[in-house]
């Protein structure tokens, strides 16, 4: 959370791959001015998403969890992207930013880093796996990249 802070007021902040909506609705209730959206596609997890938002009391307003495949969502218009996917995902999810998120929106990952993006910044968690939390900004580019 931390690498998060300090949101602008409106904010509109994405969750890849939302899962049991746990982090999500840590962020809504971190940045209650802002509108943070869950994007996942199993429905399992994407209803108990939804009811633990509701047992949590956060009005759609601030906090909705939608049902779609993360590597189709438009990612426009986004202030900040976080996931926590495993390495084949960021993989694939990568050039899925490069090519709809706007150049600027800022993407933090929790764990898996992207192949071949340069992070503005890595923290190190003070938990039992020394957990890495990567902060980058879409539209910057890796150092060893070569424009032929």
């Amino acid at each position: 959370m931390r690498e998060i802070d300090r949101m602008p007021e409106g904010s509109r902040i994405v969750e890849a791959g939302s899962g049991f909506g746990t982090l999500a609705i840590n962020l809504a209730r971190r940045f209650p001015l802002c509108r943070v959206t869950g994007v996942e596609n199993s429905l399992v997890p994407l209803w108990g998403s939804r009811l633990l938002a509701l047992a949590n009391r956060l009005p759609k307003s601030r906090l909705v969890f939608r049902r779609g495949d993360l590597f189709k969502y438009p990612y426009a218009d986004v202030d900040l992207i976080v996931c926590y996917l495993h390495p084949a995902a960021m993989r694939r999810l990568g050039p899925v930013l490069r090519e709809r998120a706007e150049s600027g929106t800022r993407v933090v990952s929790v764990f898996f880093a992207f192949d071949d993006w340069e992070p503005t910044s890595v923290a190190v968690c003070n938990d039992l796996y020394r957990t890495k939390v990567y902060v980058y900004h879409v539209g910057r580019q890796h150092p060893l990249d070569l424009k032929v």
